[in-house]
Formats: structure tokens, C-alpha cells, sequence
């Protein structure tokens, strides 16, 4: 047995079995999209450059904040992000960072084993394993080979060793 009814959103008759019936019905994909569109669909304002934009309702129950482009997100999130409130700032001066420690002590290559063929996979390695100390006496450039011993060294590791 088949029943005729009539679309949610162009109002068109349509066919459809009982087993078939729900609270809502469309005579076809593009329509049931259309009306999904409508309720997800949100006008509002980017919270930092209040253009008016469409977001999805879902987006928007996550935070209170919307955004046009990742670059008004990226300017939203780093305003009063500088000095004494952005992490990397240390007592006054930015802390080291790898392309300064590698240009300023003009270090170009691995420290232990002198690996120089591709400089820009080289990372800088903390000696005293804490982050926070950027001193350079506890800065060290390694290549990632290097690097992964010096914490196997210190932390072990956690495959088992062979007999």
C-alpha cells in the first residue's frame, strides 16, 4: 500500500509506504537538505571583525565565540597575548627560540654526531629536561635521532630489550 503526502518544504505530493512515514518527510534529497539547512543555518557576527556571517548552529553551541576566517580567530586568541602573559615570555626577554640559538652561537649541525645534511630537521634539546629553563648552557642542538637517544637515556624506553 502506498500514501500519498505532501513534502515538508516544496509542499508537492509525493508517494511513499506507511512503514515510510516520519514527523517529517520530503519528496527527495535536495529538499530534506534545504530544510536541514534552515534550522542548522545561524546568521551572526564574527566576534572579532563583527562581519556578518552563516554558521552552523552546532558550531556555535560550543562557545560563545564565531568566527569569519582563522585569521580573525588567530588575531582573537593572541590579543593581550604579549610580555608577562604570553608563555614563551621570560623576565623580560623572549626566550630562545631554535632558529636564534642556530644562527646567533652559529650551531648548524647536530652537537653529537655532526649531522649537517638537512639543517631544518634539527631540534633544540633542554639538558636538565625542563622546558622552562631556556638558559643556553642548558640548550643543546641535536638532529631527531640524537634527540630521541637523550630521552631514551633519561626516561628509558618502553619497548623490552632483546636477551
Amino acid at each position: 500500500m502506498i500514501l500519498i503526502i505532501i513534502c515538508n518544504e516544496c509542499n508537492e505530493e509525493f508517494n511513499k509506504r506507511p512503514s515510510r512515514i516520519n514527523k517529517e518527510n520530503f519528496c527527495s534529497p535536495k529538499c530534506f537538505n534545504i530544510n536541514k539547512s534552515k534550522k542548522t543555518d545561524v546568521y551572526t557576527q564574527c566576534t572579532e571583525c563583527k562581519k556578518d556571517i552563516i554558521k552552523k548552529s552546532y558550531d556555535i553551541s560550543k562557545t560563545n565565540n564565531v568566527f569569519c576566517s582563522q585569521s580573525c580567530s588567530n588575531r582573537f586568541t593572541s590579543r593581550g597575548l604579549t610580555k608577562e602573559k604570553a608563555r614563551n615570555w621570560k623576565g623580560g626577554h623572549r626566550s630562545f627560540f631554535r632558529n636564534i640559538i642556530m644562527n646567533e652561537m652559529n650551531i648548524k649541525k647536530c652537537e653529537n654526531c655532526n649531522y649537517d645534511e638537512y639543517i631544518e630537521i634539527l631540534e633544540i634539546h633542554h639538558i636538565d629536561h625542563n622546558h622552562n629553563n631556556n638558559d643556553l648552557k642548558n640548550l643543546k642542538v641535536l638532529c631527531p635521532n640524537c634527540h630521541s637517544i637523550e630521552h631514551i637515556v633519561k626516561y628509558g624506553s618502553n619497548k623490552k630489550k632483546p636477551k
